[in-house]
This record gives C-alpha cells, structure tokens and sequence, in this order.
C-alpha cells in the first residue's frame, strides 16, 4: 500500500481519544494506521466515516471508560435503527480492521449491565463500534469482552466480510442494509 503510515502508542493514562482520531484523520486516505500494544483509554466517542483504502492493525487493548456513563448516554451517536446509539462509527470503503489476534475491545459491560439493573434499556447505551456506510470492509482477529451494549452493528454498508472474532457476554451483530 502507498501512501502513509501512522503508528500510534497509548499514552498508558488519560485518555488517548485525541490522538486516534488524529491517527485517522491523517491517515484517512491510500494508508496504514498501526495501533501498537499496551492499553488505549477511550473516553469520547469517535465518528470516522470517510476513510478510502485504509489499513488498520491493532496489537493493543482499547478500554471504554466506565467512570462517565452519562458521557456515553448523552453523546453516544445515533445509528437510525430502533433508537439505537454507538460509541464508535467506522466508515468508507476498502477498510481493513485487524486485530491480529491480540486486539482486545473491553467496553466495560458489568457496569452497564448493572445500571440496568430491573429496568429496560437506556437509550444512548451504545453499541461499541457500527460500520456505518462502509464498503469493502474486512473485520479481522478482534477480542471483545464485555460489550457495553452490541458489540458490533453494520448499518447502511455491504461487502463487509468479518473473521476470527471473539465474543462472549452480550454478542449480538445486527445487519441493517
């Protein structure tokens, strides 16, 4: 692949939300975006919807915060489908996401699961990551745990091929085309 690369190293505390969707928006285009290893802290959602020929690796464990559900609730971002929110929208077209085996999304879900408690859902709850308007996607190797909602929703998107995931406690994958 031509084009850049943007390697990326988790600052190891704080939140390291900035500098992805930095490493996206320079890397959105004919690029390679490698998340190296060590524990990325995800405190905000993230909307990268215009990326073309991009691929991403990641060798790390991302952590949705748990401490700030009412972030969540209140800027988690629309997916169309039954009132439904998603922390992270991931769109374009020819889009690898690779977790290598060693990629581990941790959405925090006891606490979510907890907060719901005897109640329906909350709206904003969101699903981790929706493809969202994506074509030509490939979904590789990736780990979740306890999923704050779905772990994943494509929406909007087709030739989406998804591989060699792990998922346990709330899976769900919902298609909407």
């Amino acid at each position: 692949m031509e084009g850049s690369v943007c390697t990326v190293t988790p600052l190891g505390s704080g939140d390291d939300t900035p500098q992805i969707k930095k490493a996206f928006q320079q890397c959105a285009t004919n690029s390679q975006i490698i998340f190296k290893e060590g524990t990325y802290n995800i405190r905000q959602v993230m909307e990268i919807t215009n990326l073309k020929n991009v691929s991403v690796d990641i060798f790390g464990k991302w952590v949705w915060s748990a401490d700030n559900l009412q972030y969540w609730i209140s800027n988690s971002l629309p997916v169309t489908y039954a009132s439904l929110h998603t922390a992270w929208k991931l769109g374009g077209t020819d889009i690898a996401l690779r977790g290598h085996g060693k990629a581990l999304f941790d959405c925090n879900g006891q606490v979510w699961i907890d907060e719901n408690q005897d109640r329906s859902n909350r709206q904003g709850r969101p699903i981790n990551l929706t493809l969202w308007r994506a074509t030509n996607v490939l979904v590789d190797g990736i780990t979740w745990r306890q999923s704050s909602f779905w772990h994943t929703f494509v929406a909007y998107s087709k030739n989406v091929t998804m591989t060699n995931l792990d998922m346990s406690k709330l899976t769900f994958v919902f298609l909407v085309c």
